[in-house]
């Protein structure tokens, strides 16, 4: 992209911005009579300044606006954003009467006149219950967005507990396998370490026996030549 070239955006990526299916920025567009500009082709380009009025629209209706308050409010847009939520509460509350009053005159003035009577669904209802049904829809769409999400987010949650948990009882399984063979592998060294012990023990009771037994047999034959020197000398002394 150019630097220095505004952004444009597709209806796609302006329904994922604004977090809305795309048939609802449709519908905005007609009810609210939104100037969205096309491109050669004919398709929707999105600018900032049009993703930031869909963002306002969202909160305003997430609010309790109806959508033709909204359209009365997007002329004025700059000053609503300065209210604050009490100031935002009292013009939703003056808005949305008015409203359904135009609307409750406009129908009890076209009862009885034979013409083209405003849009209507199969069931009857005028074009405020038309509005009032498709925001219901929306509502709906992004109660259950909400739900599915929250439950992807418990089930993934769920899946990493259980995972992480058999990963855990893994772990202790293997170390305390581990455990358990370094512990045999102790015993068997003590017991290779006294089977030596005990091979040895023999051999060396053997080598003090005969180490005292020289030591006997020196003495006796020390004492020997003693006595045969002392014998010599005795028989040298006699008279003759």
């Amino acid at each position: 992209m150019v630097v220095g070239m505004e952004k444009r955006y597709s209806i796609s990526d302006a329904a994922r911005q604004v977090n809305v299916e795309a048939h609802v920025l449709r519908y905005w567009e007609e009810e609210l009579d939104l100037h969205i500009p096309r491109n050669a082709q004919g398709h929707r380009i999105y600018r900032d300044q049009d993703i930031h009025i869909l963002h306002k629209i969202k909160e305003w209706k997430e609010q309790g606006f109806l959508l033709r308050s909204i359209r009365r409010l997007l002329p004025d847009m700059a000053r609503v954003e300065k209210m604050t939520g009490q100031e935002l509460y009292a013009l939703r509350q003056e808005l949305n009467q008015r409203v359904q009053m135009e609307e409750e005159h406009h129908k009890h003035s076209s009862m009885g006149k034979v013409m083209e009577m405003p849009i209507r669904s199969d069931s009857g209802t005028g074009l405020e219950d038309v509005e009032r049904k498709e925001e219901k829809l929306e509502k709906f769409q992004t109660v259950l967005r909400e739900m599915m999400q929250g439950m992807m987010q418990e089930s993934w949650e769920e899946s990493e507990k259980r995972i992480t948990d058999h990963v855990t009882e893994n772990l202790t399984k293997e170390m305390n396998y581990l455990m358990r063979e370094k512990e045999e592998l102790q015993e068997k060294q003590i017991d290779i370490l006294q089977q030596i012990l005990v091979e040895l023990k023999p051999d060396k009771t053997r080598e003090i026996a005969a180490t005292e037994e020289v030591e006997v047999q020196t003495i006796q034959t020390r004492d020997d030549r003693e006595k045969k020197k002392e014998a010599r000398k005795r028989w040298l002394h006699l008279p003759i």
